[in-house]
This record gives C-alpha cells, sequence and structure tokens, in this order.
C-alpha cells in the first residue's frame, strides 16, 4: 500500500510536468507557427514593394520604349508577388479581427498605390508628361500612396511584435505559475513520501526481524516445522507469508521426496533384478534371432529356386500362347475351306436338283416319243391292212406300212429303254440329292465344330495370355518376396546385433540399478535429518 501511494505521487508529479511541458511547447508552436510565417510574408512583400518602387522608377529615366517595356513587365510581376504575399498571410498567418483589418489595410494601400503608378506611367508619353510623372513620383500622388503602404505595412509588423511580446508574458507568467505549483505538489509530496518511507521502514525492520528468526531455526534445527504468522496487508507480510508457504512446500516436497526415495530403493532392487532378467532373455533373444536368420537364409534359397521355375513356367505359358494363336489361325483356314466345301457341296446339290427336274422334262418328252410311236404302230396296222385290202395295189403300200410299224416297235422299244434309263439316272439323282444333303449337314455341322474349336482355341490363347500375366505377377511377388527374405535376414541380424547390445544394456542396467539404490538409501539418510 506504501509503495502504492508512492508510485501514485510520482506519477503525479510526472503528470503535471508533462501537461506544463506540452503547454508550453503548445504556446511556443502557435508562436512559430503563425508568427514567423506572419513576418517572412510581411517581409516578402515589403521586399516586392521595393522592386515595384524601383522598376517604377526606372521607367521615368529611360528613353528605350523596349527597355520601359521590360521594366513594366517586372513592376507587374513585383506586384503579382506582393500580392501573393497578402493572401497567403491571409489565408494561413490571421492572428485576430485586428490583425485582419490591419491586413486589408495593407491591400488598399497597395491597390492605391498601383493604381496611382500606373495613372503617373500613364503619362510619360510626352515630354511633358513625363515631368508630371515625375513630379509625381518625387512629391505627388505616389510618394504618398508609397509612405501609406510603407506606414501600413510597419504598422502592421509592430503589432505582430506586439503579439509576440504578449505571448512571450503570457508564457512567462505560465511558466512561473507552473513552476510555483510543481513546488508545491513536490513539497507535499516528499512530505508524504517521507511518511511512507518512515513506515516502510518500520515495517520492513520489522519483518526482516521475524524473518531472520524463521531462517535462523531453520538453518539450526533444520526443522521444517516452524511457522511465523504475521497479520498485514503489506509486502513484509507479503514475503513473511511467501517464507511461510516456501516451508510448507519445503516440508510436503521433502515428506514426498523421502517416500519416492523409499519408492526408488524398492524399485531400485526390482530393477536390478529385472535388468538381470532382461539379459538372460537377451542372450537367449540373440540365440533364436541367430537360429531364425539360418532359417530366413534357407527360405531365401527356395525363393530365388521358386522364382527360377516360375520364370521357366512363365516362358512354357508365352510358348503355349504363341502356339494357340498359330492353332486359331490355322484352325480358322481350314473353317474357311470347310465353308468354301460347303459352297460347293451346295452347288453340286443345285445342280443335281436341276439334273432331277431335267430328267423329269425327258421323262416326259420320252412319254409323247412313246405315244407317237405307239399311235404310228396303230396307224401302220392300219395302213397294212388296208394295204392288204387293197391286194396287188396296196403291196407297196403295205411295205411301207411294215417298215414303219417295225420303226414304231422300235421307237417304242428305245422308249422304254430311255425311259429306264431316265428312271434309273432319277433314282440315282434321288440318292446323289440325299447325300448331297447329307454332306451339306456334315459340312455345316464340320464348320459349327470347327467354330467351336476356334472359340475354344482362342479361349485357350485369352487363358494363356492371362496364365503368362498371372505367372509374371508370381514371379513379380515371389521375387519381391525373396528381397522381403533378404531384408528380414538382414533385420534379424540387426536384431541379433541389437539383442547383444540389449544384453551388454541390461548388464549396465543392473550396475546403475545397484548405484540407484546406494543413492537412494543415502538420499532417505540426508532426508532423515529434517524435522517433518
Amino acid at each position: 500500500m506504501s509503495i502504492l501511494v508512492s508510485v501514485l505521487t510520482m506519477l503525479i508529479l510526472v503528470v503535471m510536468a508533462i501537461s506544463f511541458e506540452k503547454m508550453a511547447d503548445r504556446r511556443l508552436d502557435d508562436a512559430l507557427n503563425n508568427l514567423l510565417p506572419s513576418v517572412r510574408d510581411l517581409n516578402s512583400a515589403v521586399d516586392a514593394f521595393v522592386e515595384m518602387r524601383t522598376d517604377a522608377n526606372k521607367t521615368l529615366l529611360v528613353d528605350s520604349a523596349e527597355e520601359r517595356k521590360k521594366l513594366l513587365q517586372m513592376f507587374q510581376a513585383a506586384a503579382v508577388q506582393l500580392k501573393q504575399a497578402l493572401d497567403r498571410y491571409e489565408s494561413n498567418d490571421l492572428y485576430d479581427q485586428q490583425d485582419k483589418a490591419l491586413l486589408l489595410k495593407n491591400k488598399e494601400a497597395f491597390d492605391r498605390y498601383h493604381k496611382v503608378v500606373l495613372s503617373a506611367l500613364a503619362m510619360e508619353a510626352t515630354a511633358t508628361g513625363r515631368s508630371l510623372a515625375l513630379a509625381q513620383f518625387l512629391s505627388g500622388d505616389v510618394k504618398v500612396a508609397a509612405e501609406a503602404f510603407m506606414r501600413a505595412i510597419r504598422e502592421h509588423i509592430a503589432y505582430n511584435m506586439k503579439i509576440a511580446e504578449k505571448i512571450q508574458h503570457e508564457d512567462a507568467s505560465a511558466s512561473a505559475r507552473n513552476v510555483l505549483i510543481l513546488s508545491s505538489v513536490a513539497g507535499i509530496s516528499f512530505l508524504i513520501l517521507s511518511l511512507v518511507y518512515l513506515n516502510v521502514y518500520r515495517a520492513i525492520a520489522g519483518g526482516l526481524a521475524e524473518m531472520k528468526s524463521v531462517i535462523h531455526q531453520l538453518n539450526k534445527d533444520k526443522n521444517l516445522t516452524v511457522r511465523h504468522v504475521r497479520k498485514g496487508r503489506d509486502e513484509v507480510s507479503d514475503v513473511l507469508n511467501t517464507v511461510n508457504a516456501l516451508i510448507e512446500n519445503l516440508h510436503h516436497n521433502f515428506g514426498e521426496m523421502q517416500t519416492s526415495a523409499r519408492a526408488v530403493m524398492v524399485s531400485s532392487k526390482d530393477f536390478s533384478q529385472s535388468a538381470k532378467e532382461v539379459a538372460l532373455a537377451s542372450s537367449q533373444q540373440s540365440e533364436a534371432s541367430a537360429s531364425m536368420a539360418a532359417s530366413i537364409e534357407q527360405m531365401t534359397v527356395a525363393v530365388n529356386h521358386i522364382a527360377e521355375r516360375t520364370a521357366y513356367a512363365r516362358n512354357l505359358a508365352q510358348e503355349a500362347g504363341t502356339l494357340a494363336h498359330q492353332g486359331s489361325a490355322t484352325i480358322t483356314q481350314t473353317i474357311q475351306d470347310i465353308r468354301e466345301i460347303s459352297q460347293a457341296v451346295e452347288r453340286s446339290g443345285a445342280s443335281i436338283r436341276e439334273l432331277e427336274n431335267y430328267s423329269s422334262t425327258v421323262n416326259t418328252v420320252v412319254l409323247v416319243i412313246k405315244d407317237i410311236a405307239d399311235q404310228t404302230n396303230l396307224l401302220a396296222l392300219n395302213a397294212a391292212i388296208e394295204a392288204a385290202r387293197a391286194g396287188e395295189l396296196g403291196r407297196g403300200f403295205a411295205v411301207v406300212a411294215d417298215e414303219v410299224r417295225k420303226l414304231a416297235e422300235r421307237t417304242s422299244v428305245s422308249t422304254q429303254e430311255i425311259a429306264q434309263t431316265i428312271h434309273a439316272m432319277r433314282d440315282k439323282s434321288t440318292q446323289a440329292t440325299e447325300q448331297m444333303k447329307v454332306a451339306e449337314a456334315l459340312a455345316r455341322l464340320g464348320v459349327s465344330r470347327a467354330d467351336d474349336a476356334d472359340q475354344a482355341i482362342n479361349k485357350i490363347g485369352d487363358a494363356t495370355v492371362s496364365t503368362v500375366k498371372m505367372v509374371e505377377e508370381m514371379a513379380i511377388s515371389i521375387a519381391e518376396q525373396g528381397q522381403s527374405a533378404n531384408s528380414i535376414a538382414h533385420r534379424i541380424e540387426q536384431v541379433v546385433q541389437m539383442a547383444e547390445a540389449s544384453s551388454v544394456s541390461a548388464a549396465d542396467a543392473a550396475r546403475n540399478a545397484g548405484q540407484l539404490l546406494t543413492l537412494a538409501e543415502r538420499q532417505i539418510g540426508i532426508i532423515q535429518q529434517y524435522t517433518l
């Protein structure tokens, strides 16, 4: 609490000092930001006015029209600069209404001077006019206007200096007032801080004495049950309470350390026994790993042999696939030949059927011829009968009729033979047609079976391709298994080495466990020196 009061007092002093300093800086900034630009702009106006008067006077003294024109241009340029300086003052430098009135007076005086100068310069076109203009400059309106402008400017500058003196006086008064306030506050703060520090000294001295007593008992008797209760809300009370809390934590921690040390001692014994068992197990593991490494090596040899046989099987499968493709091509060509044979058989069957049709036609013709022969025979018989009736007259006709009858009989016999031959041909044609139908059916069956064989060969080829792919995948897998087996063998060798290292580490752990047991016993002895 005392420290808080001290800090607040110092903070108040600092804040007041900073506030006074900022006020002084603000006044100084106002003076610099207003007065200095004001004086600068007024001086610029005076310089421009002097330039105007100089150029105007030179205009009356030269005879060259070109030089007078040039001087008149310089006069107008200086007038523009003067007007700009007054405009800047009006925009940026006005302080109050009086300052504004003085600026208005400056502008009016400038306008009047500018007007009378231009009027006087306009009169110098003749020798008499130049004399009048010179009189205006020396003692007339031009001189009066120039003096009036300079009085207005001087009055304005004097007012700015008066403002500066006023600001300086106000700043000095404010500084003196601030110094008085700060001195008063500093004196009061000194008294308050003196009382606060006296109270703090008493509290600290008493608290340190009590703290010394507690620490002395703790150092001499090593008694962690000693406590000193101090009621208060100051920093020393907080420190004593913190010391009590520290002793309480030490008491608690030493108790836990004692319990932990005993647990460490028990665990060290168990750990030592476990380390011995781990060393034995690591030795057994090393032997088992060596045996496993030998088995893995044998398995690796077997896997490599399987990989070689798999590669041979893959080559055989590839050859089978090639042969299957060749067989498929041969069967395809055979199917094409069988189809051509089938087409030829079909054409032969059609020809035989046409021949059978022609045989029917011939049979019909033969029947017609037979009928004609029979009728001719009847006619010959009739003619012979008639010739016999005619006697001697019909003897020659009877001979002819007899020859006709014989010819008709031979024709009839021939037609019967032809009919029998045609009948036999029709029977053979029918048999040939039936046989052709059977041949066509067999040809179609052969084509169908050849198609089935082609499809089977194609399936065999596809199956062979799949078999080749599967054998290749199997070969890759077996190769990977071989690599894995080699990797496993390498890992097992590492395991053997690690098992041997573990055995050594277990022995070291057993030795470290013994050392840890010794340290735990020593730690318990140290803790038992304290009263818990």
